[in-house]
């Protein structure tokens, strides 16, 4: 599988949400993943525009991340609505890392705007996972208890 590739733009970003005495991310890797899943709950992909192969990283560094695997494919069959994605091939694997990139570029965009608008970085991400996380709707079922009182 080919080096996982990151838009060089959000270099400051990166090493402000992971470097230091407390890093809200305590690997590049984390961050990536939180930013490619708010990109991919947010339906939204963006290319990247500035690349530096230098910073590029292997899918090794994942490791540590027992659900990395099902994550990366789970979001291909979504992506693509087929199985096709789990194909052992270059294509699949391919559209499975660009998928992730894309996805990733935008989270990180999404994350730097609430970072401009905190002066503290974990308001920022406080924000976003509230702002993403009250997005979906349940159906509330009305369940009548009446007949339960009756003696």
């Amino acid at each position: 599988m080919r080096r996982i590739q990151r838009d060089s733009s959000f270099d400051e970003l990166i090493k402000h949400l992971s470097s230091g005495d407390n890093p809200l991310f305590k690997e590049i890797w984390r961050l990536l993943l939180f930013a490619s899943a708010l990109g991919y709950h947010q339906g939204e992909k963006k290319a990247i525009a500035k690349s530096d192969s230098g910073k590029a990283m292997p899918e090794s560094y994942f490791s540590n991340c027992p659900a990395w695997p099902g994550f990366l494919y789970l979001m291909g069959i979504c992506e693509t609505e087929s199985a096709d994605v789990l194909k052992a091939n270059e294509e699949s694997q391919e559209l499975l890392i660009s998928a992730f990139e894309q996805y990733a570029t935008h989270g990180l965009d999404a994350i730097q705007e609430a970072a401009n608008r905190f002066d503290d970085p974990l308001d920022a991400i406080l924000d976003l996972i509230m702002a993403n996380g009250g997005t979906q709707t349940t159906e509330t079922k009305t369940i009548d208890y009446g007949d339960l009182l009756k003696v």
